[in-house]
């Protein structure tokens, strides 16, 4: 399930103008969250959207975030969907080039939550 969540109104700051997208897996009585992100990046550091695709019974990801003094992060992971757990994951730190992050080198991820309101499986911003 993708759910929608759009921001107030009269947001002025650009990390509150973030319209939430949140993956869930909702089946066999079981409600995960997989990952969060923004539909679209507002400024430099804060959320932006990511490329979503289900083949078969694998929930794949791709996201890349701009950052200030143009840096840039990607992140690229793979969640089996029977099992519910992370199964490929990468994060890349480069420097942003028009609307792509090059000369990227490996990083250090973030661990995943459990699935749970506020704690997704695949962390994409950190």
């Amino acid at each position: 399930m993708d759910l929608r969540i759009a921001h107030r109104p009269d947001a002025t700051e650009d990390a509150d103008r973030c319209n939430r997208r949140e993956y869930w897996f909702v089946a066999r009585g079981r409600q995960v969250l997989l990952a969060a992100d923004c539909e679209e990046q507002w400024g430099a550091d804060n959320a932006g959207p990511a490329q979503t695709a289900i083949d078969g019974h694998v929930f794949r990801v791709h996201y890349v975030e701009f950052q200030s003094s143009d840096g840039c992060e990607v992140v690229g992971a793979e969640i089996e969907l029977a099992g519910l757990g992370v199964t490929k994951r990468t994060r890349l730190t480069g420097t942003a080039s028009g609307n792509a992050c090059g000369s990227t080198t490996p990083m250090a991820d973030p661990t995943g939550g459990d699935g749970s309101p506020n704690r997704p499986l695949l962390v994409l911003h950190r």
